[in-house]
């Protein structure tokens, strides 16, 4: 098979922190374009690009598209529960810590609504798996360092310097019902990123 057959074509969305350029052009790039993630149409990924770039209101960062290859997994691969899971929970992972630290701070139960909307759930659709992988995300996360939880007594008014929950209650809140609930109902307790967490993101050692 032509090397060219085994891809097909996609559409990263890329930001580009322009405000880092004000110094001397960098030896390493990484720490000033971020690939955030792809799409599989170009309608799709102008979409994005234009709902990131009205939430950037300083000017210092612009997302923009661009055309890529995806390499293209052999037909025969049918992924086992186990293996699709574990691919989820890296996903899942890798966004927390995207919208951590490129966004803003999450609620606790968004990363379970994320795994719910990629999956296509139904509105009144509940699966267990959906509730693990999302469990299994805060809390590698949690245990590696990279996110902190929070309470938040007003989602109107958060804390300017928000003080982190114990790690015995932590982990308490990421093991509780209140965030799998359906419908919704968001809670008081929130994620943000630590400073490991923020250099991990970042590509930074």
């Amino acid at each position: 098979m032509p090397r060219t057959d085994q891809f097909e074509q996609g559409f990263a969305v890329v930001r580009v922190d322009l405000f880092l350029f004000r110094d001397a052009m960098p030896d390493d790039w990484s720490d000033y374009v971020y690939v955030k993630e792809v799409w599989w149409t170009a309608e799709e990924a102008q979409a994005e690009v234009d709902r990131l770039n009205a939430l950037v209101d300083d000017g210092g960062s612009r997302y923009h598209w661009q055309h890529v290859r995806v390499r293209r997994r052999s037909r025969s691969f049918v992924p086992s529960r186990e293996h699709a899971g574990s691919e989820m929970v890296e996903r899942l992972k890798n966004e927390v810590m995207s919208e951590l630290v490129f966004e803003d701070d999450l609620g606790l139960w968004e990363p379970y609504w994320q795994v719910r909307t990629w999956m296509d759930r139904a509105k009144g659709e509940r699966v267990e798996d959906d509730e693990a992988i999302a469990e299994q995300a805060l809390r590698d996360l949690h245990n590696q360092g990279l996110i902190f939880l929070y309470r938040v007594a007003s989602p109107e008014h958060p804390p300017d310097r928000p003080e982190p929950l114990p790690s015995s209650e932590a982990r308490g809140e990421i093991a509780a019902a209140w965030w799998r609930r359906l419908p919704p109902e968001p809670g008081d307790v929130w994620i943000s990123a630590t400073p490991d967490g923020e250099r991990s993101a970042k590509g930074q050692s």
